[in-house]
């Protein structure tokens, strides 16, 4: 039997790991698979399957243990989960000498406008990756060439927990915690006060919240204000992956609540990056909610559904009709017939990195 190559994905921070099973399940038909990672994550990845080893990293030099492993273990290709950073630069030069290929993902693409941490990187990457189409779409030349972008929407499968949902509930789940940067509560606040909801909607905020928090607690008296508090459902504990998803498959619609008007580099979801709740109404077929913005590109205008600004709650009480039950399916079979997110379409996308 023919041996396979060897390849590591690397992640040094603890951000990303719900990019890093659509990779493995990508790779392993060519290579033996390897994962390096922040130890802090290990809770998310311990159960992952089709990996040949794991080397976590705790406190101590981080480069050095890498390397070590790398070497011990005779592999020749890296892809850097997340591939920027300053001990991704120094990771990549201090292998100056060594024959390792690097790819690795590009998770902001603002770092591709400015020629400098992000350019002395591409020096030694043979590919990028980004995680949607219309990222790539206005990068300069230089990175537009090498960069493929790709839908990490294939996640290890977990034992659901059962919910208690009533019949007649339409559950609006949103992902995340509530940050005002991010995503747009004050909105949802105001537009709550304009349009009283169905009294069949729920919202599930999916982010572990603290009543200690300012922004908690601001959004928190809004609501007291309106006497809307049961029309919502807080989670103040740890969230694991399987109450996670389990929310998501019980979900009728996501809503996403970017805030389109952000500016700059580090929360900015119309440009430089994507939400990762895109990617789970795409793995879990379930169809989003987003501000019109988005209509123009794919493949979110066949998949989800828009609103203006002043007008969400109107958009959610005419989806949370029983009289629109038919429209949520025929976006869900959108998505489930879209070209774009087939396995064998994306496999063959995101390997033809290692050509």
């Amino acid at each position: 039997m023919e041996t396979k190559p060897k390849i590591a994905i690397i992640e040094f921070s603890e951000s990303h790991h719900e990019c890093l099973y659509t990779q493995i399940l990508f790779l392993k038909d060519k290579y033996e698979v390897y994962l390096i990672c922040n130890e802090k994550i290990k809770s998310f990845v311990c159960h992952y399957d089709n990996v040949a080893g794991v080397c976590y990293l705790d406190n101590g030099d981080f480069i050095k243990k890498a390397k070590t492993y790398l070497k011990k273990s005779g592999i020749h290709d890296v892809v850097f989960n997340t591939g920027s950073g300053r001990e991704v630069l120094k990771f990549v030069y201090s292998c100056l000498f060594s024959k390792i290929r690097f790819y690795g993902i590009q998770h902001n693409t603002y770092r591709f406008q400015h020629f400098g941490l992000q350019y002395l990187i591409s020096l030694k990457m043979s590919k990028y990756f980004v995680l949607a189409d219309y990222l790539s779409h206005d990068l300069p030349g230089f990175f537009r060439k090498r960069t493929i972008p790709f839908y990490p929407i294939y996640f290890k499968d977990v034992e659901t927990v059962e919910l208690d949902k009533p019949d007649d509930e339409f559950w609006v789940v949103i992902p995340g915690g509530v940050e005002f940067r991010r995503r747009n509560y004050v909105g949802l606040l105001d537009s709550l006060e304009r349009k009283v909801p169905l009294k069949n909607i729920r919202f599930v905020i999916l982010g572990r919240v603290s009543k200690k928090d300012s922004e908690f607690a601001y959004f928190e008296s809004r609501l007291k204000a309106m006497n809307l508090c049961d029309r919502f459902v807080f989670l103040d504990k740890f969230i694991p992956n399987e109450l996670f998803y389990s929310y998501i498959n019980q979900a009728d619609l996501i809503l996403t609540l970017i805030n389109t008007d952000a500016t700059g580099r580090h929360f900015n979801y119309t440009t430089y990056q994507v939400s990762g709740t895109f990617n789970l109404s795409f793995a879990f077929k379930c169809p989003m909610l987003l501000e019109d913005y988005y209509k123009k590109h794919e493949p979110f205008a066949s998949c989800s559904f828009f609103y203006g600004k002043s007008r969400l709650v109107d958009e959610l009480n005419a989806l949370a009709d029983d009289g629109s039950k038919a429209k949520l399916r025929q976006k869900s079979d959108a998505i489930s017939s879209n070209d774009s997110f087939a396995f064998a379409s994306q496999q063959k996308r995101y390997m033809s990195a290692f050509k």
